[in-house]
């Protein structure tokens, strides 16, 4: 039952990074087509979310019902909490990659570190299920400074108060308590 929960999340993040990539493809060359194809494929996400969701249910109660084998259960509620996160991050995504589609079809471009960031986020997400995941998370947490990211339109505020509160849930899905994974942020002045 591992194998399959697994394998049903690494597919899950896998596509979630890529739509974090397409968005930030779409975002430098100011193509609405692949931020709208990208927004698209986040909205099918949802689908594969539920049936990783089912797996981690169905797996845990197997192998709790299975004697012979250890229960994992440290590996399962990590799970559990990953999903969880990502339920609420996968939101918040699809709104900042709205926000990001709106503001390309309006010819109002992204303040110019924003889509590297999006992409140092998708490499991130990409790691989550591994051990490597805490570190870049934390270090695109670290730059959410709106001000240092020349975040001045309504777009790009939008979009990185979305990545804010993103980071603030997968760094508590990898097991920060509320207060540290807020600490990570910078403050945000005035």
């Amino acid at each position: 039952p591992w194998r399959e929960a697994r394998r049903l999340g690494t597919a899950y993040v896998a596509k979630l990074a890529q739509v974090l990539r397409a968005t930030a493809e779409g975002a430098r060359t100011a193509s609405p087509v692949l931020i709208a194809d990208a927004l698209a494929n986040g909205r099918t996400l949802e689908t594969d979310l539920v049936a990783w969701k089912a797996a981690i249910a169905d797996g845990r109660e197997t192998a709790r019902l299975t004697p012979l084998r250890s229960t994992r259960a440290e590996e399962w509620e990590a799970a559990e909490r990953l999903a969880s996160a990502l339920t609420m991050s996968s939101r918040n995504l699809r709104v900042g990659v709205r926000r990001t589609l709106s503001s390309v079809q309006m010819g109002q471009p992204l303040a110019a570190p924003l889509p590297g960031l999006l992409d140092e986020l998708a490499d991130a997400v990409a790691l989550l299920g591994t051990e490597d995941a805490l570190l870049p998370l934390l270090a695109v947490a670290g730059r959410l400074d709106p001000a240092a990211l020349g975040a001045t339109s309504l777009a790009d505020q939008v979009l990185v108060g979305q990545l804010r509160v993103v980071a603030i849930d997968l760094l508590e899905a990898l097991g920060m308590a509320p207060e540290a994974a807020r600490a990570e942020l910078p403050g945000l002045s005035g």
